[in-house]
């Protein structure tokens, strides 16, 4: 593999677009403009680092809390992208971290959840949806990787599964809300799609290297991934294409977020009767620590 896009430091943003467009789930949010979220400090940009966090004023009528969702300028059609954090969101009420890729046409290019979870989950799932009418069926075969599966179908609607759940396995040691960071790693291929993770301060070498190789048995392995697809249960080049990097934190989404689903996460621990007026009354001092740290993105061929 040879190095073929960098995000990092100072530059870092000038590689993403802003995307400003109200939430696609009905999330209690609003997404900043870079502009926007410079003035605010939601996001700010170092020699080493970036972060990228929430608008700590209270939100003002029905626009929700704001942040950002960022959207790399270049799409991808397979690489090894390898993403170091300093820092993740800590787990909140209502939040709901993200960083993933995804295609032009939801479902029908495509989404790999690389890290994504709400409330207070005890840990990370990483999942993919597809469109079965476009790409044809797509499932998991547990016997490919070593996290723990929570649903094996990857199309966005199917019966026995939440609408755009898809298939979704448990990362059973992951980096899930950790504030000391981690690195994810996704080899992304014809014949298959892998996801790996590591805490930050033990991310294998090989990882961090400018000419990585991934492998998961011998020397310098990076043990067998928590989550994987192959070709022989998955059409890989017709389900997945034209890929963007994104990263946001959203608010209140349908589906987990939402009031409906709010009585049985957080009703109780908060004291609000939905995640909408729960948001709203946080104090700055609670969100000090829903921020992403990046420290860099890159995307080898």
């Amino acid at each position: 593999y040879e190095l073929d896009t960098v995000y990092k430091g100072k530059t870092f943003f000038d590689g993403f677009d802003f995307n400003t467009t109200p939430d696609g789930s009905s999330g209690y949010v609003k997404y900043l403009s870079k502009g926007e979220a410079e003035s605010k400090n939601v996001i700010k940009a170092y020699t080493n680092s970036v972060t990228i966090g929430v608008d700590k004023n209270t939100p003002t009528g029905n626009n929700g809390r704001g942040t950002v969702k960022i959207e790399s300028k270049k799409s991808f059609e397979s690489g090894l992208f390898v993403a170091r954090f300093k820092h993740f969101p800590q787990k909140t009420c209502g939040a709901w971290p993200s960083f993933f890729l995804f295609g032009p046409q939801w479902p029908n290019n495509g989404e790999l959840d690389i890290y994504k979870q709400w409330n207070e989950a005890s840990h990370n799932s990483i999942s993919a949806v597809t469109n079965e009418t476009v790409a044809g069926q797509c499932k998991l075969n547990p016997s490919k990787y070593e996290g723990a599966t929570e649903t094996f179908n990857c199309d966005v609607d199917t019966p026995a599964q939440f609408f755009g759940q898809g298939c979704s396995v448990k990362e059973t040691d992951g980096q899930w809300s950790k504030s000391t960071g981690g690195t994810y790693a996704v080899q992304w291929t014809d014949d298959f799609i892998k996801v790996w993770s590591w805490p930050y301060s033990s991310t294998p070498s090989n990882v961090k290297s400018e000419h990585p190789v991934p492998k998961e048995m011998g020397s310098g392995s990076w043990g067998k991934a928590h989550w994987a697809v192959y070709k022989e249960t998955c059409n890989i080049q017709t389900a997945f294409n034209s890929l963007k990097i994104a990263l946001n934190i959203d608010f209140c989404r349908d589906c987990y977020g939402s009031d409906n689903q709010w009585p049985w996460s957080c009703k109780q621990k908060t004291g609000k009767s939905s995640c909408e007026s729960y948001i709203k009354s946080l104090s700055s001092s609670k969100l000090n620590d829903l921020y992403w740290e990046v420290e860099d993105i890159k995307v080898f061929q």
